[in-house]
């Protein structure tokens, strides 16, 4: 089911309850039935303006968006030597990274790196520049 799908079936029960507690006051006289009708459309409205505030929450889907793993395929730049596990600086986070697909070779400090996966909290990385081995050479 879609977020948003998901996220009308849980503001029906909400909406239910407001729309015959505003009935009741209606059929008791406290207020007009059109003032009845604008609160529950404020109501509603309210459930309207709040959906892109908790989106996030009612995702079932796991987001890449979130720890270490949001940095997959970014660059970074080495802050020191990574022989094969050092600091790596990606915008304005300094994270721990291990070189990886080097054969061994230790990254100087400077040189831009690209993410390619993440393990616990330190991302596994290459030299950005570093040619990629290419699939048809497997065979």
């Amino acid at each position: 089911m879609r977020v948003v799908g998901r996220y009308i079936l849980f503001q029906i029960p909400g909406t239910l309850v407001a729309a015959v507690i505003l009935w009741t006051l209606h059929l008791n006289q406290l207020i007009s039935f059109g003032a009845a009708v604008i609160l529950l459309g404020i109501w509603i409205a309210k459930d309207c303006i709040q959906f892109p505030f908790v989106r996030r929450a009612y995702d079932s889907e796991p987001s890449r968006m979130v720890g270490a793993a949001r940095l997959l395929d970014m660059a970074g730049v080495t802050e020191e030597v990574l022989d094969p596990v050092g600091w790596v600086r990606v915008g304005s986070e300094l994270w721990q990274a291990e070189a990886h697909g080097t054969g061994g070779d230790a990254i100087p400090a400077g040189t831009e790196v690209c993410i390619h996966a993440v393990r616990n909290l330190t991302l596994l990385v290459r030299p950005a520049h570093a040619a990629l081995p290419d699939p048809k050479s497997a065979d």
